[in-house]
């Protein structure tokens, strides 16, 4: 029998799926209108004088989006323990007795 976390993980997902498919056709919309823009450097110009915000929000975003993405797949910051040290006292392993202190960790 199915617990209560597991139920309302699965309750989750129709929401997302309907969420998906209702912003995908505006996403590709967007994403056709940058191609076609791209394919016309006349009207590309026409639109940048329109409106010279946008460019630069593009480009702001683009820079930002690259930034995110490179932080989001960074290493882990290391902890200061050399490899050969073995690990660390409190981090002995599952069914290992070891020394922890309770009050560092509280």
């Amino acid at each position: 029998m199915a617990d209560a976390d597991t139920i309302a993980c699965l309750g989750v997902v129709p929401v997302f799926v309907n969420v998906g498919a209702a912003v995908l056709p505006a996403i590709i919309a967007a994403l056709a209108s940058v191609f076609a823009l791209l394919l016309r450097p006349r009207e590309l110009l026409r639109v940048c004088r329109a409106k010279p915000h946008v460019p630069l929000l593009v480009v702001v975003g683009a820079v930002g989006l690259y930034f995110g993405v490179m932080w989001l797949m960074a290493p882990a910051v290391p902890t200061g323990r050399k490899a050969h040290e073995g690990p660390a006292p409190d981090r002995l392993g599952p069914g290992v007795v070891g020394h922890r202190d309770w009050v560092r960790h509280l």
